[in-house]
């Protein structure tokens, strides 16, 4: 399985075996360019695959084999995220991770992607 460190959202595309075209590309910034428009597309190609699991799921039709896996994977981020919060969201990152249904788990993770991140672990506090 996975092993996730818990930080952000993106883990979670890296895990699914979503590709972030841009991380490799290294495109420079333009003047004009929406800074967080690479952001939104990879995000999106993460909510679609969360939200096909979750359609897989409440018709009982499971068109990918590998589907049990991911939501196991995507339970395993969310558990780590919520050891790791320590900013305002904390309490309902732990509170999702604590939602038993798939279908709906899968519903909110998906509806609260871009929101799924922490403060990276400050080396300083040891």
């Amino acid at each position: 399985m996975y092993k996730f460190n818990g930080f952000d959202w993106t883990e979670l595309g890296e895990a699914l075996g979503i590709p972030d075209p841009e991380a490799k590309a290294k495109r420079p910034y333009c003047k004009g360019d929406d800074p967080f428009k690479h952001e939104k597309l990879y995000a999106r190609r993460i909510r679609r695959r969360l939200l096909d699991m979750k359609n897989e799921v409440a018709t009982g039709c499971l068109k990918d084999s590998r589907t049990p896996q991911d939501i196991k994977l995507v339970r395993s981020f969310v558990r780590k995220l919520a050891r790791n919060s320590k900013h305002t969201c904390g309490p309902l990152i732990v509170g999702l991770s604590k939602i038993k249904c798939d279908e709906t788990f899968l519903r909110y993770t998906a509806l609260l992607l871009q929101h799924l991140w922490t403060n990276r672990p400050d080396s300083s506090n040891g």
